[in-house]
């Protein structure tokens, strides 16, 4: 992809959406109503987004809000975050502020796969302040858990977004 322009640029991913049932037989991509046998039921929506820069960062195509399910919106350019910054970003779910919900955040190089660099939680306006501790390739997760509006048909929904910046 060729870039005609200086600027900050956002793209986006999403995994199709997926039942996976636990039955007796192991896992299934199937819901309960389609499995009567199923011991258990997950409803699964997973997002990503990279933001990125051309040349010179700028505009505002970084606080793009797509509409997803669940999405992470920063409130200020990732690609002009230094070390020792911190990056607010807004989690959304259906729309709405996610409040009370927590977000993790890890850069490659990061000593432990098991631990994240920084973890915080979201305030009343939704918004989570990730404190950006070293330079490099920043990955930043939001998810989210409830009981799935139809318990008929699934038991768990299960949604995240990750969104990813380099750190210069």
């Amino acid at each position: 992809m060729a870039l005609q322009q200086e600027g900050t640029y956002l793209a986006s991913v999403a995994m199709k959406p997926i039942f996976m049932s636990m039955t007796p037989e192991g896992r299934k991509m199937q819901s309960k109503k389609e499995l009567p046998d199923a011991v258990s039921c997950r409803y699964v929506e997973f997002y990503a987004k990279a933001i990125f820069h051309a040349g010179t960062p700028g505009g505002d195509a970084y606080k793009t809000v797509l509409g997803q399910t669940i999405e992470m919106v920063p409130q200020t350019d990732p690609c002009l975050i230094k070390a020792g910054d911190y990056l607010p970003v807004k989690i959304l779910f259906r729309d709405k502020p996610l409040i009370g919900e927590f977000v993790y955040a890890t850069y490659i190089g990061f000593s432990t796969k098991e631990d994240y660099a920084y973890t915080t939680r979201t305030d009343h306006k939704g918004i989570a302040m990730i404190r950006i501790t070293n330079p490099g390739i920043w990955w930043v997760k939001a998810p989210h858990k409830e009981h799935y509006e139809d318990q008929s048909e699934c038991d768990i929904g299960q949604y995240a977004h990750i969104m990813t910046f380099e750190v210069k």
